[in-house]
């Protein structure tokens, strides 16, 4: 392949307009033809998400980020991240089985001290960014973070509401015999926190191996030399679980004083709700 010929290559890969995104598009006919052929009742479905999924992304990235990453707003950079903290609190209180008053607040909190220090120190101390706020790098590496945070916390939090609502005699049992309130919900929280960090143990443990992660994809396909790629990569995965864990344990803790009268060492069955 001639250079101007491989210039012209790589520069219809690297912009990607309407017509190849139509091109890959028709590849969900596929999913649609197996919805009808097993009479699934999904094609309304497909077509809704592949819609969704198109518009919504084109939307962000044409009417908010581009803007923001032009203008390089300390404020404008930080209303997002609070905004996209608060949606994200949002989803995941939404996710949870049972609940307690207050329980997204308590979400919201916990973003903001995991994910929120996380990324802190990232932008100091490992991209040493001038300005800390350069949109171009703290949008997308929060974006990741509090992503997967959301998964982790809905996870954790899940977990021990669950458990303590569904065993909440073997708990009062514990309190019966002496246990303080944290002796009683240790093994609790440990379930719990093991639960919200697996997932993203799984894939720090396959990526490589089975998994080529989006963000060291895109980057690659963007012209980034593979090893630039892969380091951003495992930046990102460390980043992840730090905030996972430090946004997991905060809020596992504000749960338990939610559900448990720590004066008294007793627990508030009517604090947990469906």
């Amino acid at each position: 392949m001639s250079s101007a010929a491989s210039q012209t290559h790589q520069a219809a890969i690297a912009n990607l307009g309407a017509s190849h995104l139509l091109a890959c598009g028709l590849l969900l006919g596929v999913v649609v033809a197996t919805s009808a052929y097993l009479r699934l009742g999904l094609a309304g479905r497909i077509v809704l998400s592949a819609a969704r999924c198109a518009g919504q992304l084109l939307l962000l990235c044409g009417f908010i980020l581009e803007p923001l990453f032009q203008r390089n707003s300390p404020p404008l950079v930080v209303g997002y991240l609070a905004l996209i903290v608060a949606l994200a609190a949002r989803e995941a209180s939404a996710r949870l089985k049972y609940g307690y008053d207050g329980v997204g607040r308590d979400f919201f909190c916990a973003f903001c001290v995991g994910a929120g220090s996380v990324i802190v120190y990232a932008a100091v101390f490992v991209l040493a960014l001038d300005p800390l706020w350069d949109a171009k790098y703290v949008v997308p590496v929060s974006g990741m973070v509090v992503g997967n945070v959301l998964t982790a916390t809905a996870l954790g939090t899940g977990n021990l509401l669950s458990d303590l609502a569904e065993n909440a005699d073997r708990v009062d049992l514990m309190l019966a015999r002496g246990a303080s309130w944290r002796e009683a919900s240790l093994p609790t929280l440990r379930r719990a926190t093991t639960a919200a960090l697996t997932p993203t143990l799984n894939s720090m443990a396959v990526m490589g191996l089975v998994v080529m992660p989006g963000m060291m994809t895109g980057q690659m396909l963007g012209g980034q030399p593979p090893m630039v790629a892969g380091c951003y990569q495992v930046m990102i995965m460390y980043l992840v679980c730090a905030a996972s864990c430090l946004a997991t344990l905060a809020l596992l803790d504000m749960a338990s004083k939610r559900v448990f009268d720590v004066a008294e060492h007793a627990l508030r069955r009517g604090a947990i709700k469906t």
